[in-house]
């Protein structure tokens, strides 16, 4: 029972890109009081395999190694048990045969939002709104950082087989941004995005062939020739091929000063299910429209004023509701604050919650630039 009240103190928040940390409530809790060494090791490794039960050889084998202590399997079950104590006794499931971590409300893994926001982003893409894709990109990217995993660990054989997924994310991640950027002509975003899909895997063709056309698209015809000259090379000393013809099509057009076609999301992206309708929710169908056109805006850079005003208990609380998950689930910042009657004197309250919770919800690099001088 004690376990259980622990976890319902906060809401756990569990970063496993960069350096591992622990937040309870946003606020960092400090590596002794999440455990030991060995007891922070094996949330970890639960952690990666978040939702599949991990065997107590495999966990033994990557907290000892050939070294194990006498009686292994009554080690790991102590520190099972002081983990329990921890983040909650139902966020650990399983007895001595293996052990598995299983997330639930309040316990929130930095990697699982990233997923969702890629896969919101490739979905925006494929219905043709590269502004909301670009602004899940943003968020997924800030949430994936250098896209290492648990930099303290890196030399872990255990760590492999996440790195490689989180790669692969990271990966995703970038080509919906490029995507989004060049469908809103951002060729400088997209050369970005390609150029760091390039420094992570030297042979990424289609990166090579984004770069390629967002030079082109600045009118930088020679910078796109160069790219391709740097393909060809690293794939004929590597792999003693040639770029695929698509990609010699590309170059031959440049070199002629042809129209470029420019290659569009897919309509179906992979990992990116349709949007579901609420059916619950009828008869605000030309205001939902709005509100979504208007956020979408917001996300080009430009910004308005929407009021939701009428009559009590017409379902404004609930229209706002639905703006407001669509923001969220785009990867936008959300600030709530709310007004009562009987505190007319205090007029200023909703605007100082709101900014509260803008302050506490972003980094404090990105507060300063707000802030200004």
């Amino acid at each position: 029972m004690e376990g259980r009240g622990a976890a319902q103190r906060g809401a756990f928040q569990f970063r496993l890109v960069g350096s591992f940390a622990v937040e309870v409530s946003g606020a960092p809790m400090r590596d002794r009081d999440v455990g030991s060494k060995k007891g922070r090791a094996l949330l970890k490794l639960l952690l990666l395999h978040r939702g599949r039960t991990v065997s107590t050889d495999s966990i033994i084998e990557a907290l000892w190694g050939e070294r194990p202590p006498g009686k292994p399997e009554e080690n790991v079950a102590a520190l099972v048990s002081r983990l329990r104590a921890v983040v909650g006794h139902d966020a650990i499931s399983g007895g001595r045969g293996g052990y598995r971590f299983v997330a639930g409300p309040g316990l929130a893994v930095d990697l699982d939002e990233a997923e969702q926001m890629v896969a919101e982003a490739e979905r925006r893409n494929g219905a043709g709104q590269p502004a909301l894709a670009r602004v899940a990109t943003e968020r997924a990217r800030e949430l994936l950082g250098a896209g290492r995993l648990f930099q303290e660990e890196a030399s872990a054989e255990w760590v492999e087989a996440g790195q490689r997924e989180l790669d692969r994310l990271v990966r995703r991640a970038r080509r919906a941004d490029w995507l989004a950027s060049m469908e809103l002509s951002d060729h400088r975003r997209a050369i970005e995005a390609a150029e760091a899909a390039v420094a992570s895997d030297p042979l990424d063709e289609e990166a090579y062939g984004v770069v390629m056309r967002a030079h082109h698209a600045s009118g930088e015809p020679g910078r796109a020739l160069a790219a391709y000259e740097r393909l060809r090379t690293v794939l004929q000393e590597e792999l003693g091929a040639d770029p695929g013809p698509g990609t010699q099509a590309l170059h031959l057009a440049i070199l002629r000063g042809e129209p470029i076609v420019v290659e569009t999301a897919p309509t179906a992206p992979t990992g990116a299910a349709p949007a579901v309708p609420d059916p619950g929710f009828v008869g605000r169908q030309q205001e939902i429209e709005l509100l979504s056109k208007g956020w979408s805006a917001a996300a080009e850079g430009d910004p308005s004023l929407i009021l939701i005003a009428g009559e009590a208990g017409i379902g404004k609380t609930r229209l706002a509701d639905r703006v407001t998950k669509l923001a969220r689930t785009t990867g936008g910042l959300v600030v709530q604050a709310r007004c009562y009657e009987a505190e007319r004197s205090l007029f200023l309250q909703p605007v100082v919650e709101a900014i509260r919770a803008l302050v506490v919800g972003v980094s404090p690099d990105v507060l300063r630039q707000i802030a200004g001088e």
